[in-house]
């Protein structure tokens, strides 16, 4: 009997240790079994390769959908934007003309007029060369209707003959003869009641020119003497090769040179240009050797002077 109780005593001092000991070996088990283990993506294993644990959430069954969720996606590179569109840089060129005063056959800083003004924003924005006189940049690129318009369109008023360069909203830019230049809009209050036409220079697609390239010119022979302008009287009137003479027009009458010829004149006090064609004979006063429509003296800045020293150039 007391072996029996000894033996009774033993069991009931041994049993908890036990069961603590079946408890603790079987917890990590336990454990493991209530994650499941799914295979890794490739996306995954790259992850996990480069030091960053992939850890599938248990609502979702599929693997492959969770770590697209929960996976970083870097954004697509954004394409640079380009230098600035039409309006953006003529309003740039603009800047640096607003305020300019009005002059008639001006063409620089201390004073311009509207076609010279639209002359040089062509030729400074898009290197395009453009004709002096507004009757001949009406006569540049194609016709369009004003529901078209775009910004680098030329605008064209009536009373006087006037142009401009198209913006937008009804904005355009030129050279004012009371305001010089500014921004105006073409409004029912003056501008939409001259309005007379528009044409598009710049092509749709890119901002290239519609007219043709200006082939390169050689010299052919050179003078130097005096060169007046015709009377205003005189308009209408025939010229030597038949013509009407047009104030508006670049011509120029010599004693010699063929009909047709294309000359360049430069105002030797000044150093202004213009390029004209000989359409009729004269001057025949001495010391003279060209008579310049009144428009081709206008750009030489010399209407006041009437009679200036110039250098003949004949050009191929």
């Amino acid at each position: 009997m007391r072996q029996l109780d000894k033996k009774r005593k033993l069991l009931n001092i041994c049993l908890p240790g036990l069961v603590l000991i079946f408890l603790t070996g079987c917890a990590p088990q336990m454990q493991q079994a209530t994650t499941p283990q799914f295979p890794l993506t490739p996306q995954a294993q790259l992850q996990s390769e480069a030091g960053f644990q992939y850890q599938p959430d248990s609502r979702q069954r599929n693997p492959k959908k969770t770590y697209q969720q929960h996976a970083h996606i870097s954004p697509s590179p954004t394409p640079y934007a380009k230098s600035g569109n039409v309006e953006e840089r003529l309003l740039r060129e603009f800047k640096s003309w607003e305020g300019t005063p009005h002059k008639l056959g001006g063409t620089g800083r201390s004073g311009i007029d509207c076609s010279a003004f639209t002359q040089r924003m062509y030729e400074n924005v898009f290197h395009m060369d453009l004709p002096r006189t507004t009757s001949q940049q009406s006569r540049v690129g194609r016709p369009i209707t004003r529901g078209v318009l775009q910004a680098g369109d030329l605008v064209f008023f009536r009373q006087p003959d006037h142009v401009g360069i198209y913006l937008s909203h009804n904005e355009f830019i030129h050279a004012s003869k009371k305001r010089g230049v500014i921004k105006s809009e073409i409004s029912p209050v003056y501008w939409e009641g001259k309005y007379r036409t528009a044409r598009r220079v710049l092509s749709e697609k890119k901002e290239t020119a519609t007219v043709k390239p200006v082939r390169q010119e050689t010299i052919v022979s050179t003078q130097y003497g005096k060169a007046s302008y015709y009377s205003s009287a005189l308009h209408g009137r025939q010229t030597a090769n038949g013509e009407r003479y047009n104030q508006y027009k670049f011509t120029a009458a010599h004693k010699k040179l063929p009909f047709g010829s294309l000359c360049r004149i430069t105002n030797l006090n000044n150093g202004k240009t213009v390029k004209v064609r000989i359409n009729d004979r004269g001057p025949f006063v001495k010391g003279r050797i060209v008579d310049l429509s009144y428009v081709a003296m206008q750009q030489l800045g010399a209407i006041r002077a009437g009679v200036i020293d110039v250098k003949l150039e004949v050009l191929n």
